[in-house]
């Protein structure tokens, strides 16, 4: 048997490989295309504003020196003063600002005691008076016998104020629509 192997080129090292798949003739025609294109619109631009006529009016630049405005030396001085003190190397921020004040607590004032009013006695308020139904408590369950089941309450007849609301809506129309019978009558 023999162990030495030799190179299969597909395993030797290629540092220069493909980073995308291999570019179609037609992307690279479409390119193409867009180039000239692009410089047709690009070189026609540039000779219609070489041949475009030149404006008939320059305006005039005139330095009018009447109007110029003079220049004076002010009485003070906006500059400080030069330094005649002592020069040191280390920088100070607090020196450079005046000193700030330092905040004081509001001072407290006793409140003025109001006038002594007489004092007067409220009616007093009668509790509520509550009517209740004396039902004896349910009997309690044991584990043989149930306790019997109360019937529902009766219920109360339904106010039919609707009903009658919409009955003398109706009646209200049907008087104020005027009737075939009578128009005939107004005709003849």
């Amino acid at each position: 048997m023999n162990t030495d192997r030799t190179p299969d080129p597909a395993d030797d090292l290629n540092l220069l490989r493909e980073w995308r798949e291999p570019i179609p003739p037609s992307r690279i025609a479409l390119a193409v295309a867009g180039a000239i294109l692009y410089h047709l619109v690009a070189l026609s631009v540039v000779i219609t504003a070489i041949n475009a006529p030149l404006p008939t009016r320059v305006p005039e630049f005139v330095v009018d020196l009447r109007k110029a405005v003079p220049l004076y030396v002010p009485q003070d001085l906006t500059q400080r003063d030069p330094n005649r003190g002592k020069i040191t190397h280390d920088l100070d921020v607090r020196s450079a600002a005046p000193p700030a004040p330092i905040p004081q607590a509001p001072r407290f004032r006793a409140p003025i005691p109001a006038p002594a009013a007489a004092p007067s006695i409220p009616a007093p308020i009668e509790p509520p008076k509550i009517e209740a139904q004396a039902t004896p408590p349910p009997p309690i369950a044991s584990p043989g016998i149930l306790p019997p089941i109360a019937p529902p309450p009766p219920e109360k007849p339904k106010a039919k104020k609707a009903t009658v609301l919409k009955y003398k809506a109706r009646k209200a129309r049907e008087a104020a629509r005027p009737r075939p019978e009578t128009e005939q009558k107004l005709a003849s």
